[in-house]
């Protein structure tokens, strides 16, 4: 900092002018105080850091660190530092709280605020092992700060060291047992370990803690679901639309249809939410409402008419916010499971229920010519969007195993990634058929001339297996609630076979176990 005049009386008694009216909440004339002793002397730390702490309190907090910036840079001082740093953490300019942070711990290398900040900030950036270090020098030095342990927690959950996070949660659930965050991350942990029960006591008790927190019922209903309960599962799923992120619930002028209603003579109006393949999941659900003497109207996306209306001529369609004829009841397609009140046991699975329009499947009978070889459906990556697209989509150079056997190939994604482009140009035994598959009709179709789909967990995969097609689903070990554990057939689609990744993330020996058994199906001799 550059030598400063010593202040007069006069400017002692403009600062605290400006206190006053800080004080006093007064942020506009406050402001206005400071602005003009900063103008007066624009290398002065302590009016920037006035200021700063100003924006702060008016709720700006992108000026206050512009000003605290300033005042750092005019004269280090380690509270400007950490104010700075608490700042940009709450911005999430996590880069920026990281070298705040440095600067900090430059001038106080032993303070455990700076180090546990640190540590949050490498979290955020994806730099987990020095995290994880900062973090445990940080609980060793305060063993009884629970929040300490919570954010080791998040760390070793970060690492995918599942076990080691759940622990990390429940030191923090001893310290604190109020600790509603830590009970809910510590269920989080476990289901990744797939220690399901532990993990559905967990979010039980952070239902306790906060009964109306949506997000804990969410979680819990797909532990649950995951697990098999159907029956809690299911219970919870209905508080899913006041979730963070949640779709909109959509009102209508009559009842939601609970099931507990005599639906025979009555129109049950089924609407779509979600994804493409949830909605092929479970509008098999419009059969069961026929058979209590219920009309439906279904409420979807055009592309999904044809094959919607294929399940049973008096199933009409509507575009999901198109104006819609009379109707008596409405459900969202995804509470129907709820409203029969759907187990293990009760899944109807009336496979097929959905069929490929017969002129559409000649066409492509026509177009992909005399068989010579079986028919391979592929299908490696879903829509990039999805939360966890991560999880289940594959590198297609990862599927050369498969591609390698003397089987037909054929793509049945209807876009490409530009990281296969390489591996596309080195695979001739593929056929894509991408700029022809417009619509899931298509898509059926093609699907009908083929002997057998390996697909990933997309919406494929469903179209596949409600066309009654043999179907090979390969999912991730912590894998989407539908598709259970423990198993390799599913409830819901008896052309179903499931493979499992072995390890976290790992998919060598679940595409190695397909390749086997496509071996084996079609007689095939592997070298």
């Amino acid at each position: 900092m550059k030598n400063l005049t010593l202040p007069s009386a006069d400017w002692l008694q403009k600062i605290k002018h400006a206190a006053d009216l800080h004080a006093q909440g007064q942020w506009e004339a406050a402001r206005a105080a400071y602005l003009e002793l900063l103008v007066a002397q624009p290398q002065n730390p302590h009016v920037a850091k006035l200021l700063g702490l100003l924006e702060i309190d008016a709720g700006q907090p992108a000026m206050a660190a512009r000003l605290l910036d300033l005042s750092l840079s005019l004269q280090p001082d380690f509270g400007t530092a950490m104010q700075l740093a608490d700042i940009r953490l709450q911005l999430g300019e996590y880069a920026l709280a990281k070298a705040s942070l440095t600067t900090a711990l430059a001038m106080q290398p032993d303070s455990l605020d700076a180090l546990h900040k640190l540590a949050v900030s490498l979290d955020h950036l994806g730099e987990y092992e020095e995290a994880l270090a900062l973090q445990q020098r940080c609980a060793e030095r305060a063993p009884d700060n629970a929040n300490l342990h919570y954010n080791r927690g998040r760390v070793l959950h970060s690492l995918k060291r599942f076990d080691a996070a759940a622990q990390a949660y429940q030191q923090a659930l001893d310290l604190n047992p109020g600790f509603v965050a830590a009970a809910f991350n510590r269920g989080n942990s476990l289901q990744q370990a797939l220690r399901l029960p532990e993990a559905i006591a967990s979010f039980d008790l952070a239902l306790q803690l906060q009964p109306d927190n949506a997000n804990f019922h969410w979680a819990k209903a797909l532990a649950a679901l995951l697990h098999g309960d159907y029956a809690n599962g299911w219970l919870h799923y209905e508080r899913r639309w006041k979730r963070d992120g949640g779709e909109t619930q959509r009102s209508f002028d009559v009842p939601q249809w609970t099931g507990r209603e005599d639906i025979a003579g009555k129109t049950l109006l089924i609407h779509c939410e979600q994804g493409f393949g949830d909605v092929i999941q479970f509008s098999r659900y419009a059969l069961d409402v026929i058979a209590r003497g219920g009309s439906v109207v279904f409420g979807a996306p055009r592309t999904l008419h044809p094959l919607l209306q294929s399940m049973h001529p008096a199933i009409k369609t509507i575009i999901g916010n198109a104006e819609h004829p009379d109707f008596d009841f409405h459900c969202p397609v995804m509470s129907l499971p709820y409203a029969f009140s759907t187990t293990l046991d009760t899944v109807p699975a009336p496979c097929p229920y959905y069929f490929a329009d017969g002129a559409l499947q000649a066409a492509w009978a026509h177009t992909l010519g005399p068989r010579q070889r079986p028919r391979l459906g592929l299908v490696w990556f879903g829509n990039p969007k999805h939360l966890h697209d991560h999880r289940r989509s594959i590198a297609l150079v990862a599927l050369q195993p498969l591609l390698e056997l003397p089987l037909d190939f054929h793509s049945l994604q209807q876009e490409s990634r530009a990281q296969d482009e390489e591996a596309l140009a080195a695979l001739p035994q593929l056929h894509r058929h991408g700029a022809s598959l417009t619509d899931f009709s298509q898509t059926a179709a093609l699907i009908a001339n083929l002997d057998l789909v390996v697909t990933v967990d997309t919406s494929i995969a469903h179209l596949a297996a409600a066309l009654g097609k043999p179907v090979w689903v390969l999912v991730h070990a912590v894998p989407d609630y539908r598709w259970l554990l423990g198993r390799q057939d599913s409830p819901w689609y008896p052309s179903a076979r499931v493979f499992r990744q072995k390890h976290y993330d790992s998919w060598p020996e679940a595409v190695a176990e397909a390749r086997d058994a496509l071996a084996q199906r079609f007689c095939l001799t592997l070298e």
